[in-house]
């Protein structure tokens, strides 16, 4: 079977022998274009400017012509695209029960509850990982603020010998009887280096614990997409969580226009304050804005 042969093939469906549609518009509505012309000429026949009440009625007449032109020509646009209108309900009609921009088709729902059974298990999972973290950083920064404090114990008892065997050596220099000097031996430096040695483990243990803290806070503080994500090995699907700001309107009255008004595109602002006008037209200012009365021709 040929491509052009199968009913899922488009031109098969549509009639590929046939004109493009521009040329069977042209080639189905040559009068009603030669009537659109002839209107388009007529206007500009007209007299410009307008100085009269005669001028006036020229223009009332033609401008029914031009009406008359443009009702065909809505009537013609309508039958033209019907079928193609019913023709892409049809379509959407069809494939929208499986997904459509809405998010209510059938396979749009489906994906849903697979997302929000997946959530719950990513949430609960992510949950535990930051709380074990944590808990893990609290211990660490315990073992950290121990350590410090056994080095600063140590390293006051350093202190302690190296006082006192300075005040040793002064009195060792002092003048003395040699009675005296042979009752004071040089003190042994054997308990300040080991004191020292001391501080400074106390030191590495802390330097230790601190960085084991901060490895656990990295976790405790991650993304949960950090934390959730999994691929599968067999037909390579992943699931990850995406964070978002969510929001929930509690009282849609309280708020504030102006914080919303950066965020609305320019026509949108200019429909807001034409329906503004419309209802209250002169009788409410509204500032940054002049409202006035104006006029417009109308044909009848």
């Amino acid at each position: 079977m040929s491509d052009q042969s199968r009913p899922d093939y488009p031109l098969a469906v549509i009639g590929h022998n046939a004109p493009p549609i521009s040329e069977q518009m042209k080639l189905g509505y040559e009068a009603l274009a030669e009537d659109a012309t002839k209107a388009e000429a007529g206007a500009n026949a007209l007299p410009n400017p307008v100085t009269s009440a005669d001028d006036v009625k020229l223009y009332a007449d033609h401008a029914k012509i031009i009406k008359g032109v443009i009702s065909r020509t809505t009537a013609a646009e309508e039958k033209e695209k019907r079928p193609f209108m019913d023709a892409l309900d049809a379509v959407r009609g069809h494939f929208g029960q499986f997904t459509n921009k809405n998010g209510t088709g059938k396979l749009d729902k489906v994906l849903d509850g697979m997302r929000l059974r997946v959530k719950t298990w990513q949430d609960a999972e992510a949950d535990r990982i930051k709380r074990e973290a944590a808990e893990a950083a609290r211990l660490k920064r315990l073992e950290e603020e121990a350590a410090m404090a056994a080095a600063a114990k140590a390293a006051s008892e350093l202190a302690a010998q190296e006082a006192a065997r300075k005040a040793a050596e002064a009195a060792a220099n002092a003048p003395a009887t040699a009675l005296a000097q042979e009752q004071a031996p040089p003190p042994d430096p054997e308990p300040v280096v080991s004191a020292s040695m001391q501080v400074m483990e106390h030191l590495d243990a802390a330097d230790r614990a601190g960085h084991g803290a901060r490895v656990f806070e990295k976790v405790a503080e991650a993304k949960p997409s950090d934390h959730v994500r999994t691929r599968s090995a067999v037909g390579g699907g992943m699931a990850t969580s995406g964070t978002f700001w969510d929001f929930e309107i509690i009282d849609l009255e309280a708020i504030p226009p102006a914080s919303l008004w950066g965020f609305i595109t320019d026509a949108e602002k200019t429909k807001a304050v034409a329906a503004f006008v419309r209802a209250h037209k002169n009788e409410t200012p509204l500032p940054g804005v002049r409202i006035f009365q104006n006029t417009r021709a109308v044909f009848r």
